[in-house]
């Protein structure tokens, strides 16, 4: 015989399920962690609003020609040209300097010393740990391109001492990332799947997450 756990019970043909626990039952007996979600807003900067602004009004005129597109070709051509003005804009407003920066004002401010930023590219990594040490703050990239061994010793880093490690697709799955009860998603990946995961890299039995 076999034994199944599942968070999602709705699909599960009836008379087949033995136990069921409510959400509140297993925070309360420690089998899941309690999760405090913080949403923190930051302005444009100035320097970026009519940029912000101009990508805007293309993607509203690509929407409109869009309703009156009459052949495929012509759709297709006008969503792809929809979704590279949505790329540029996610990038304006997922990278700015100031949401960077309130990430190590954060940092600094509560004294964390073990923390996952999630970003989306290589470089956005390698630039916002670069901007944090710039701070006086111990955080390193962590990706897909750095060796293994590199790999290896950051975790270490991690596990042992503490350090802030800014992550891109390499911590999502498939890795045992130490307790760390601190995460920062910068930049909300497209897929819902992807952010859970990143959730879920700090949610331990017992602990909080942040």
């Amino acid at each position: 015989r076999w034994i199944g756990i599942t968070a999602t019970p709705e699909g599960v043909p009836e008379g087949l399920i033995t136990y069921e626990c409510s959400l509140e039952e297993a925070r309360e007996d420690g089998a899941i962690s309690s999760l405090e979600f913080k949403e923190i807003n930051v302005e444009i900067p100035r320097n970026k609003v009519m940029e912000v602004e101009y990508c805007r009004k293309a993607i509203e005129t690509l929407k409109a020609r869009l309703r009156f597109a009459k052949d495929d070709e012509t759709k297709m051509d006008i969503l792809r040209r929809i979704a590279k003005w949505n790329q540029k804009l996610r990038m304006i407003l997922d990278y700015t300097t100031d949401k960077m920066l309130k990430v190590g004002e954060i940092i600094k401010e509560h004294s964390i010393s073990r923390a996952l930023v999630f970003v989306e590219g290589v470089e956005d990594a390698e630039l916002l740990a670069e901007k944090l040490r710039g701070m006086g703050i111990s955080a390193y990239p962590y990706h897909s391109r750095l060796d293994m061994d590199v790999r290896r010793e950051l975790m270490r880093l991690f596990r042992e001492r503490g350090c802030i490690l800014v992550a891109v697709k390499a911590l999502d799955e498939g890795i045992d990332v130490p307790s760390c009860k601190h995460i920062f998603i910068l930049a909300v990946p497209k897929k819902l799947r992807r952010a859970i995961q990143r959730i879920g890299r700090g949610l331990r039995p017992g602990e909080k997450l942040r």
